[in-house]
């Protein structure tokens, strides 16, 4: 079994092409994202599933999984249902991986792809579900029971997932904390570069001595005399009597730059995607009064978070403000229904009112 090949055959052309209708990318790009993005998710999952802890939050949340999730994914894309589980799906990943592997993940497939980060956010979001829905499916049809098991079964497809990487790929992902383990190789050309030009110098180091010690004769007279004198004066020289240079500042170098505001940019679209993602769980879980209520703890938590976000925001400039601009717009405009139908239950606006309006405040000032 190639768990690669179950993949592909998810991705059809029709899912395709919901999912770059969502995206507003062409289907070319969305098809090249997702080629990218699907064994990354796997490769992550199968980092987390290492651990024996690890193994066993991955095992609790497939099985918290839907049972049909794969047969409804293609109605629920055309459905106009793919933000919501988008959103989901990367607070699910975030929570196996940790917000630092995805943000990071989100930024290096950007890069690699030339895909907007708010578009790699969200095909993470959405490759999330369709692969614990696909490993839950797996695991059933072999007699999987456990979270031992579920590990062992990742480990036996890694050099699949690793194979259908396009080329390069898994040495971007190297440059993400916490991938280069999983990977297996990535920043091993410059390790095993370094063990090269240490042993160089050792045995350059070493090679005078061994010629000097097969002089012929089997004695060197006075030289034995004179070479630690010379070399006590070299010493001394080389420790106080040569000019001492001046220190050398490197430049910062421009693509040093680039990568840290991309990777500003993919840590908040990250952060962003997580307050939408639970803003959408909790508008949808409102169904009354009683709800209404024990939802504005979290509503205020979601109100707070985003002063931090927003002063992220703020240092952003050109294209990466435009793309997150975008992305707040877009989720926004998904979110505001729900808000909506929550308020017209009878009782819940007098409630929620209060602290629905500095969230959408806060929400409008990304520029949506």
């Amino acid at each position: 079994m190639n768990i690669m090949d179950l993949v592909k055959n998810q991705l059809n052309s029709d899912m395709i092409g919901n999912v770059a209708g969502m995206l507003g990318e062409s289907p070319d790009k969305t098809k090249a994202g997702l080629e990218a993005v699907v064994p990354s998710v796997l490769a992550g999952i199968m980092g987390s599933a290492s651990t024996k802890e690890g193994a066993s939050n991955l095992f609790n949340a497939m099985n918290q999984q839907e049972g049909n999730l794969l047969g409804s994914l293609p109605s629920m894309l055309s459905g106009g249902q793919g933000s919501m589980l988008s959103q989901q799906g990367g607070n699910l990943l975030t929570s196996l991986l940790g917000g630092g592997v995805t943000s990071g993940l989100a930024s290096q497939i950007a890069k690699f792809t030339g895909l907007p980060a708010g578009s790699i956010t969200s095909l993470l979001g959405l490759a999330t579900p369709m692969v614990m829905g696909l490993l839950k499916r797996q695991s059933g049809s072999m007699g999987i029971s456990d979270a031992s098991g579920l590990a062992s079964m990742l480990m036996g497809q890694k050099q699949n997932i690793l194979g259908s990487m396009p080329k390069g790929l898994s040495e971007a992902l190297g440059a993400v904390p916490g991938m280069g383990s999983i990977l297996g190789g990535a920043g091993q050309s410059v390790a095993t570069a370094g063990r090269a030009v240490a042993n160089t110098a050792s045995y350059a180091g070493r090679e005078p001595v061994a010629a000097t010690h097969h002089a012929p004769g089997g004695g060197l007279g006075l030289l034995k005399w004179l070479i630690p004198l010379i070399a006590a004066a070299g010493l001394l020289y080389f420790l106080f009597g040569r000019a001492k240079p001046a220190p050398v500042v490197a430049p910062v170098a421009p693509s040093a730059v680039k990568t840290a505001v991309e990777s500003v940019s993919a840590k908040l679209t990250g952060n962003l995607t997580s307050i939408f993602g639970d803003a959408t769980k909790a508008f949808t879980g409102i169904k009354d009064v009683a709800s209404a209520e024990a939802a504005i703890p979290q509503i205020k938590d979601m109100t707070g978070k985003l002063d931090g976000m927003l002063s992220t925001f703020n240092t952003l400039t050109g294209v990466d403000k435009s793309e997150a601009i975008k992305y707040v717009t877009s989720s926004l405009g998904k979110l505001q229904p729900l808000i909506d139908a929550a308020m017209k239950i009878p009782g819940v606006e007098e409630k929620l009112g209060p602290v629905v309006k500095p969230l959408l405040e806060k929400l409008k000032a990304f520029g949506a």
